[in-house]
């Protein structure tokens, strides 16, 4: 056999080999690929334990309402309902604020409130340490009363009453300091009323 048989021996050999290697790496392929699913449904599983709603009163979802304050400075200035003395029935004295947790819940709630910066439209602000609330169980001519005074913030949520149970309510009165020196003018803000399961902290 000459050299150009030679040649042509091995190059079909080569031809052989290259084409086999295609075909079976090409076979693998559509082995892999033809029929393959175009999407994939795996399933996911979770279980609650606790779960709770909580509600607002029809005067505290209308709003904390100070009134007009003529003489500076007042110290402890009330919101309008917090003692609610103008009815003449038996829930004189009683504060009209307060948050509900549901009877659809499974868990007592605790209660964490925020506020953002009391100011006006022209940005004349009120100091947030000027705004304290407390906020009990009981809703009597006491409690919630000053001597449990908390002291609003924008900053972090500050941790009120705990424990509060199904069905049961959270009452709250609001007062305001306002110095001697503060600028005429409608101040404004809003409070949040946040509840977590009992022993999950504010965030």
């Amino acid at each position: 056999m000459g050299q150009i048989d030679r040649l042509t021996v091995v190059l079909s050999i080569a031809l052989i080999v290259a084409v086999f290697g295609w075909a079976s790496s090409t076979f693998t392929l559509m082995q892999t690929t033809t029929g393959a699913a175009t999407y994939v449904s795996p399933e996911s599983q979770v279980t609650i334990q606790k779960y709770f709603s909580i509600n607002a009163s029809g005067n505290l979802s209308a709003g904390i309402d100070f009134g007009v304050i003529e003489t500076l400075p007042t110290a402890n200035q009330n919101a309008t309902l917090n003692w609610n003395d103008t009815s003449g029935g038996s829930d004189d004295n009683e504060t009209l604020y307060w948050i509900t947790v549901e009877t659809d819940s499974n868990t007592p709630v605790d209660i964490c409130i925020l506020a953002t910066a009391l100011n006006t439209s022209g940005g004349v602000e009120i100091e947030i340490g000027n705004y304290t609330f407390s906020d009990s169980e009981w809703n009597n001519i006491t409690y919630p009363g000053p001597i449990d005074e908390l002291t609003m913030s924008t900053s972090a949520y500050v941790a009120g009453e705990t424990g509060i149970a199904v069905g049961s309510s959270d009452y709250f009165r609001f007062w305001l300091d306002v110095p001697a020196t503060q600028a005429t003018g409608t101040y404004n803000n809003t409070v949040t009323i946040l509840g977590t399961s009992t022993g999950v902290p504010c965030p």
